[in-house]
């Protein structure tokens, strides 16, 4: 049995060509999924629209999240479920003061546990994958400093 399953992330931050790239290349097509964070967003009618979201004929239950930065789905795969978690926390940490930063980090932390325990309790054999853009040189993430050693960059594959 084959459990492959392909997956791509990119940050586009709001660039226009880059969602051009994305849309006109070839190399997509391969993956199941594309997890896309920091979209190129339009305005149309007072409601935003993201290009290239048309419906398309998959199978997928898209899971209702808290924040318009979450986007879970379940989908059924060749060997069973596949769980996605697509996840962006914003770089807030200029914005707001730093207990604020925390409890937004810890309600999407809280909401992705809890989302990923019920759908295991309804399928333990569900797989999950749960990726996105953590802006891990945020402070949040290492507590009151940034570290000054070396660290993993955040886009380099994590096993």
């Amino acid at each position: 049995m084959n459990k492959e399953f392909w997956i791509i992330q990119v940050n586009l931050k709001n660039s226009r060509e880059a969602l051009h790239a994305l849309h006109y290349d070839e190399a997509p097509t391969d993956f199941h999924f594309i997890l896309i964070q920091e979209p190129r967003s339009l305005l149309v009618d007072g409601q935003a629209r993201l290009p290239g979201t048309n419906p398309r004929d998959v199978i997928i239950t898209q899971l209702q999240a808290d924040s318009a930065d979450i986007t879970a789905v379940v989908a059924p795969v060749g060997w069973g479920r596949v769980m996605t978690v697509s996840v962006y926390i914003p770089d807030l940490y200029s914005r707001r003061a730093k207990e604020e930063n925390l409890e937004e980090l810890t309600g999407r932390l809280n909401w992705v546990n809890g989302s990923v325990q019920r759908e295991l309790l309804r399928d333990p054999h569900t797989e999950v994958v749960i990726a996105g853009d953590f802006h891990r040189h945020n402070p949040l993430w290492e507590g009151g400093h940034i570290s000054s050693a070396l660290r993993q960059e955040e886009s380099a594959p994590h096993h």
